[in-house]
């Protein structure tokens, strides 16, 4: 069942969120772009701040992320073989296929120069990246804030019209692409259709939000992987 509040909550409480992370991009956007390695510290910030404060208001509401599903629904050996799945269909399918087919319709391929240069064949960069960025702040931190709570929220907030469901997926798919804005009208894009995928295995999982967490980990994982192989160019052309 999902969490209730009121709808005033809701907006308030999505109004702050959105806030927060915004406010983290602003911030990080202020680290000179000769600072590479330390850029991983204002990336991390970016969803920390959101994270405390969703964990803030949910202990406020007398709720917690285990009612969200952060530690999963049923079998964990079946959550992570889905979640491989899943990940390797994104990886192909929005990625490997959807990247090229936008930038062909003339959209700017996106821009992973800093990314090269931080972690291409330094295996320490590689591995805190991993650790910090890939799993800390995307895959815990995004999926925490935008499929776990961002997205009840607005599912109270649209619990009195049609399609409640659909249009709380959306919502969150629409903050999740504008949180990548400085990707690019290309990241924006590719990151609103991830989250609308994301957001679509939630709740058709019965909430498992564990699995939104692994699924976007490996994806991710196999960005950074290829990056530091030197395969960049494998899933963005002209890397």
């Amino acid at each position: 069942m999902p969490l209730s509040v009121g709808p005033v909550r809701a907006v308030l409480e999505i109004l702050i969120i959105a806030g927060a992370i915004f406010a983290g991009q602003v911030a990080a956007g202020y680290v000179p772009p000769e600072f590479h390695l330390f850029r991983t510290v204002p990336i991390l910030v970016l969803q920390l701040v959101p994270v405390l404060a969703a964990t803030a208001l949910l202990y406020l509401a007398r709720q917690s992320w285990r009612q969200l599903g952060l530690f999963g629904r049923g079998a964990f050996a079946r959550t992570l073989l889905l979640s491989l799945a899943l990940a390797a269909f994104v990886v192909v399918v929005v990625y490997g296929l959807g990247l090229r087919a936008v930038v062909a319709m003339g959209l700017p391929p996106l821009d992973v120069s800093a990314f090269i240069f931080l972690i291409e064949g330094q295996w320490a960069a590689y591995l805190a990246f991993m650790v910090v960025v890939v799993w800390g702040s995307a895959a815990i931190g995004e999926e925490l804030v935008f499929r776990g709570f961002l997205m009840n929220r607005f599912e109270a907030l649209f619990h009195r019209l049609p399609l409640t469901l659909v249009l709380a997926v959306i919502a969150q798919a629409v903050l999740f692409g504008l949180s990548h804005g400085y990707q690019g009208p290309t990241g924006l894009l590719l990151s609103g259709t991830t989250g609308l995928i994301f957001g679509t295995v939630y709740y058709a999982s019965g909430r498992n939000l564990l699995l939104a967490v692994l699924t976007h980990g490996f994806v991710n994982s196999t960005f950074i992987t290829a990056v530091f192989l030197g395969r960049a160019g494998v899933f963005f052309p002209g890397a």
